[in-house]
Parts: C-alpha cells; sequence; structure tokens
C-alpha cells in the first residue's frame, strides 16, 4: 500500500482523504478482529474527519459481509448500544460545537454541499465518466496493479481458512468503488479507502503463491509488470528530453 503510486503521492499531501482512510480501515480492520469498541470508536473519529459517509461505508460493507456470509448473527455480540454511545461522545461534540459556532451555515456547507450536493450534482466534467476510476485505480495503485486481477480473482475464489476474510476484503473494495463511480462529482483521492483492502489481498495472493512455490501464476503478471515499467521509464525519458529541448 504504502508503495503504490497514488498513496504515496497523496501521503505527500494536505488532504483529508488519507485521514479517512487510516480511521476507516483502524475501524473495519477492529471489526474483522472483534474489537468492537475500536470499531466504534476509530469510524467516530472517520466520521469527524469527512462526515457521514464513513458510517455508510461502516454499515454497508459490514452489513453485506454479514449477509453473504450468513453470519447475522453476529450483531448479537457487536455491543450495538454501549458502541453507539461510545460512537456518540466521540463525535457528537465536534458537531455541536461546530453548529453553535457556525449557525446552518454548517449544516448547509459541511453536510449539505460536501457530502449531499457533491454526490448528486457533479463539480467537475469527471463526474459524468462513469468509467473515470478505472484508469485511476489502475495507475494509482501501481506497480501492483499488475498483479491486481490474479489477486481479486484468487481471493474471490479462496476456499482455505481466510476465504471469510478475503470475502471481507473483496466487499470493502467493491463498496467503495461502486459508491464513488456512482458519485457526480469524482476526484483521484476519493477512492483511497479502497486502497488498503486491495494491497491486504495482493499481499496474500503473493505470500500464498510464493509458499506454494506456483511460480507460473505471477509469471504472466511479472511480464505486465516489466511492460508497464519499460513505458513508464520511456514516457519519463521523452517528457525528460522534449522538456531539456
Amino acid at each position: 500500500m504504502a508503495t503504490s503510486l497514488e498513496y504515496f503521492y497523496l501521503g505527500n499531501a494536505a488532504v483529508t482523504d488519507m485521514t479517512l482512510t487510516f480511521f476507516l480501515m483502524a475501524a473495519l480492520l477492529s471489526f474483522l478482529h472483534r474489537k468492537y469498541y475500536l470499531l466504534y470508536g476509530f469510524a467516530a473519529f472517520a466520521v469527524v474527519t469527512k462526515g457521514p459517509v464513513a458510517i455508510f461505508f461502516c454499515a454497508v460493507i459490514i452489513g453485506l459481509y454479514l449477509i453473504v456470509t450468513g453470519s447475522l448473527k453476529t450483531m448479537k455480540s457487536m455491543k450495538l448500544v454501549s458502541g453507539a454511545a461510545l460512537f456518540a461522545a466521540i463525535a457528537l461534540p465536534w458537531y455541536v460545537t461546530m453548529y453553535f459556532i457556525h449557525g446552518m451555515a454548517f449544516i448547509d456547507t459541511f453536510l449539505g454541499f460536501h457530502n449531499v450536493t457533491r454526490f448528486l450534482q457533479p463539480e467537475h466534467a469527471s463526474g459524468k465518466l462513469w468509467y473515470y476510476y478505472i484508469p485511476v485505480l489502475i495507475l494509482g495503485f501501481f506497480p501492483w496493479t499488475a498483479f491486481l486481477g490474479q489477486a481479486l480473482i484468487a481471493g474471490v475464489k479462496e476456499k482455505g481458512e481466510h476465504r471469510s476474510t478475503c470475502i471481507f476484503l473483496c466487499i470493502w473494495a467493491a463498496v467503495v468503488f461502486g459508491f464513488f463511480s456512482l458519485s457526480q462529482t469524482k476526484l483521484i483521492s476519493y477512492i483511497l479507502p479502497m486502497y488498503p483492502p486491495l494491497a491486504m489481498l495482493v499481499g496474500y495472493y503473493l505470500d500464498k503463491a510464493w509458499t506454494e512455490e506456483r511460480y507460473r501464476a505471477l509469471k504472466g503478471s511479472a511480464i505486465i509488470f516489466g511492460v508497464v515499467v519499460s513505458f513508464l521509464i520511456a514516457g519519463l525519458f521523452y517528457s525528460g528530453t522534449a522538456v531539456t529541448a
């Protein structure tokens, strides 16, 4: 994840998407490890960072996972009431304070414009492109894009002890990608929260392929990786030559 192009670039930029990604990742991994109070705590910080979209992602991703795996009974042990109280204790004070300071301007701008209007109405021409995030992901997840297709297929087909984890990671990535593809306002940084699950899937796939000595499965990806790197180096060389000229 740290070596993927977009994550590395945005990690050095002043954008709240990086902070949101961290807290959302921490919340969802806390759920995966059944640390439910940590789930609610990190989710609250994610909501403070960038609004109700964090609640949507946590609820939808976890809900779909429980439905797909037939584990809805897990909700009985998720400490919903006390967890909601913890969530409110962390998130509400900031929202209440901002409302008292700014009044309806805070509601209209932070919640209304940045969360609702941006989703329903495009700010840029890119909002009309349903495939906008496909090239963004291909370039942004470079150089690990070469292994991404195989890792996703392997994750979906996983039958071993890590099956449920792979399903969770696939749902996590798919929900983030689908939500922002439907959003009418599209920015490169929006899909950053899907990089953690993709990185874990690719890491698991590479580890498993290496452990089981399935080197042939990696050969095609390695060739693609080499071709892409060659084109990138050639492009950088051409750009440098053009600038010098």
